[in-house]
This record gives structure tokens, sequence and C-alpha cells, in this order.
């Protein structure tokens, strides 16, 4: 009998040890995948940082690229002295073939005088720019891009919103995503003598959005001051300024709180 309540004892000993161990065990674990999810949070918001704020560098760097382009047409020899001169139009629209077929990144490239009247177009036609005959130009003077761009000064700049291009009076298909630029042209007497616009291909900027997160965790979207979807997780809720079917599409409508606070403060994360 005492004997095998020495072997009972062991036994209960050993199964407190275990019991004891596993214990331990467990919590060490759970400690440690506590750690390493507060480590892979951390990560994430980290990384999904880095990738906003290299969406904004990158946005910002493409406008000061176009910027830098549209001053130097607007001020090239030959623009100048067929503005001035009224001569050699056609080296200008060489020039202009030439810009357009190498920058691959603008539908059209105008000058308009200060009635509104188109006096040059290139269209980039797909990769293979082209001059617009004369007999094809077209009067501007209603369009917005043009009523804007006229009333400014020299240096002056105007951008449009970020919108759809419009053929006639209906979305053109597939859709074309397009910002226009504008600068008021001024001759050698700073009489001024109308405007050149430059038509840019938004898609070029989406796509570069949308390469970012490629093979990343979550995904960068892009939302205009009034919460429309311009890059969104749903193609069909996109440009819902432009669709009248989509006009509740916004970002606003469905995450109310968030946008209340995105749109008071210039900068951050949460």
């Amino acid at each position: 009998m005492p004997k095998t309540f020495k072997t009972d004892n062991y036994f209960f000993s050993l199964l407190i040890i275990f019991i004891l161990t596993m214990t331990i065990l467990v919590l060490s674990l759970s400690v440690y995948k506590q750690k390493d999810v507060v480590n892979d949070k951390n990560f994430l918001e980290q990384n999904q940082a880095a990738l906003v704020k290299i969406g904004r560098d990158l946005t910002i760097n493409e406008l000061e690229q176009i910027v830098t382009d549209i001053k130097y047409l607007n001020t090239s020899p030959l623009f100048l002295g067929y503005v001035n001169n009224g001569m050699d139009k056609n080296s200008v629209e060489n020039e202009w073939e030439a810009f357009s077929d190498s920058k691959m990144k603008y539908d059209q490239l105008r000058y308009l005088d200060d009635q509104g009247n188109e006096l040059m177009r290139i269209n980039y036609n797909n990769g293979n720019p082209e001059k617009v005959p004369e007999k094809l130009l077209q009067n501007k003077k209603d369009r917005y891009y043009f009523t804007e761009t006229i009333k400014l000064g020299p240096g002056e700049i105007y951008m449009s919103k970020f919108d759809l291009n419009i053929e006639g009076n209906s979305i053109e298909q597939p859709e074309k995503p397009m910002i226009r630029f504008g600068l008021p042209v001024f001759d050698k007497d700073n009489v001024k003598t109308g405007v050149f616009v430059a038509n840019y291909l938004g898609e070029k900027i989406k796509q570069k959005f949308l390469n970012l997160t490629d093979g990343t965790a979550g995904s960068i979207q892009l939302i205009n001051k009034d919460s429309y979807w311009l890059i969104g997780p749903d193609k069909a809720k996109e440009w819902g300024f432009m669709y009248p079917e989509r006009e509740d599409y916004t970002f606003k409508n469905l995450f109310p709180s968030e946008w209340e606070r995105i749109s008071k403060e210039k900068k951050g994360h949460f």
C-alpha cells in the first residue's frame, strides 16, 4: 500500500508539472502572438502611410512636369514668332507634333485666339499625333477652360478639375479621364492674344496610382474634394459626379464620420 501511494504521488506531481508547463507555454505563445499582431499592425500602418505619401509625391511631381511642359511650349521661339508675326505656323505645328509624340500624355495641344477660335490644334490620336486641318478647327468660347484661362494674367496657369472627356453632349467611351491646363498668351507688346490649352491624359496618373499597390496589401483610392471616387474599389462607382445614376456613390455617404475628419485635416492617418 505505501508503495502504491508513492506511485500515485509521483504521477500526480508529473501531472501538475505538465499542466504548469503547458500553461506557461500557452501564455508565452499568446504573448508572442499578440506581440506579432501588434508588429504586423504597425508594419501595415507604416506601409500604407508610405504608399499614400508616394502617391502624393507622384502626383505633385507629375503636375510640376506638366507645368514645365506647357510653359516651354508657350514660350518657345517658334510659337512666339507665330504670335508676334503670324508667320511659320507650320513649323509650330511640327514642333507640337514631335512634342506630343515624345511625351505621349497630351490628348490635345491648342492655341485659341481671344474670341475662342482654335488657330491650331494637335491631336494625339492614340499615339499617332496629327495636326488638325484649318477647316476642322472650332470655336470654344463657351467652354469653361477657355473662359477661365482668358481671364488670367501673365504667369498664371489654369488647371481644370479631373473629369471625363465629353464628345458632343455625351461622355466619350471608353472613358477618357482628363485634366486641362491653360495659359494666357501675350505678344511682344504685352497684349493678350488668346490662350494655350493642353489636355492631359489622366489615365496616365491613374495607372501610376494603381501600380503603387500592385502586389501589396490594401489599395490606393483617389477621391476629389466632393468625395467622389476617381479611383476606387468599385469601378462602377467611379466618376459619380458625371453620371446621374451614380450621384449618390460618394465616400461621404459610405463613410460619413471618416469623411468629416478627412475633409477637415490637411494630412495624417487614422
